[in-house]
């Protein structure tokens, strides 16, 4: 994953993240990935399309 796309994607849900995930430390570990899995359907469609693009550049 590019500095961009971190960038982006903590841009895009940032808002998500302290809504849902507030108590997780600000950092890409596994407890706040779980904590947005648990959550994929309430964050805003901004931050599910960065967390899919994340997904998918992650596995090519």
């Amino acid at each position: 994953m590019s500095a961009d796309d971190k960038a982006a994607l903590q841009q895009q849900c940032m808002g998500d993240f302290t809504t849902f995930c507030g108590d997780m430390p600000l950092e890409d570990g596994p407890e706040t990935q779980a904590c947005f899995e648990k959550n994929m359907s309430k964050l805003s469609p901004s931050c599910q399309g960065a967390i899919q693009s994340y997904k998918q550049g992650k596995k090519g």
